[in-house]
């Protein structure tokens, strides 16, 4: 299996294979991968007469096979690129199977399919081997969260923008990887702070959440105050809009983590003044933020009177828990969701 940058040093070491299989859950590196190809092939020259561009949920296998077998009419070879390939049925995959065995070299045949994972492509085990033979395969996988957070900190100072450190992980946990949806949201946050150069959580949740801003920071309170009947009421509002449970869950751990550098901070016996100044450091040294308001400090003061360190401990094991479940388990998200709510109200 290649990954696409390795596909892009063969083709530009002359390299190109006569059958492609690019798949995976990143459609818009998907694209980059296939321009890759295109580019190689025809590099500025017209392609009308070279290049076909099908839909596998559209068009037969005798139809790709038809024009992988053309001659190509300018360039060195022809590119067919055959879109959905994983909505084919097994007995369509078994027109290829002679083709895939000796593949026209004056042909790049380039079968594009989704795929969540790399262990199988869409033709199946026994294909596959048939396939590979002559072939390759290209996974276009999305980047991991750390990776997600460079590539959004390097497309936002491309258009003059720094990024605090908790809109940064919550961007990267929001939009996910999925590289069309990260150019999407970028353009509008970037839209949304129009001359400001710092983009905060605020501006972040604003752009992806919409109209939910209101609603997380609603739920973050009534979870603080222990008011599980308007959480629970706060949190379906906002798995119904279709918000991620993983951003939510960020940022409940966030707010007790807020409330911890409180507590701690009373226990000291320090003053208000003092107080501001460790949820500042705390915030700024983690999140990257801008520190909080007087009317902010107070809030956190009245929370963590509420929340001594054994219910703190409490809360962050079944954070930690909830945290698990979603990544791992097939439970419901939304019935996790509200577990969680239940578990921190009994705190």
């Amino acid at each position: 299996m290649l990954t696409p940058e390795m596909l892009r040093k063969q083709v530009h070491s002359g390299t190109i294979a006569p059958l492609y299989c690019i798949y995976g859950p990143n459609s818009a590196l998907i694209d980059k991968t296939v321009a890759t190809l295109h580019t190689a092939i025809f590099g500025s020259a017209k392609t009308d007469f070279d290049f076909d561009h099908f839909d596998a949920d559209v068009h037969d296998p005798a139809i790709i096979l038809n024009a992988a077998q053309t001659r190509p009419l300018r360039a060195s070879k022809r590119l067919v690129v055959v879109k959905r390939a994983e909505v084919y049925k097994t007995t369509q995959w078994g027109i290829f199977k002679h083709y895939f065995t000796k593949p026209s070299a004056q042909c790049c045949l380039v079968f594009v399919a989704h795929a969540e994972k790399h262990d199988k492509l869409p033709c199946g085990e026994k294909l596959a081997n048939i396939f590979l033979k002559s072939g390759a395969a290209v996974f276009c996988g999305n980047p991991k969260k750390e990776a997600q957070g460079q590539i959004i900190e390097a497309e936002l100072k491309k258009c003059g923008k720094k990024i605090a450190r908790d809109a940064l992980d919550f961007m990267a946990e929001a939009i996910g990887g999925e590289g069309l949806k990260v150019r999407q949201e970028l353009e509008k946050l970037v839209l949304f702070c129009a001359d400001k150069p710092l983009i905060t959580l605020e501006d972040a949740m604003a752009v992806v959440c919409g109209t939910e801003q209101v609603t997380i920071f609603n739920l973050l309170d009534a979870i603080a105050a222990g008011n599980t009947a308007e959480a629970l009421k706060y949190i379906n509002e906002l798995l119904d809009r279709g918000q991620d449970p993983l951003p939510m869950l960020g940022m409940i751990a966030r707010q007790f983590r807020l409330i911890a550098v409180a507590g701690e901070a009373i226990r000291e016996g320090k003053k208000a003044a003092q107080i501001t100044a460790a949820l500042n450091e705390f915030d700024r040294s983690v999140y990257r933020g801008r520190g909080y308001q007087p009317w902010q400090v107070e809030k956190f003061i009245r929370q963590a009177h509420r929340w001594p360190i054994k219910k703190l401990a409490k809360a962050f094991d079944e954070i930690s828990v909830t945290d698990a479940q979603l990544k791992s388990s097939r439970i419901d998200k939304r019935h996790l969701m509200e577990r969680l709510v239940f578990a921190l109200g009994c705190c």
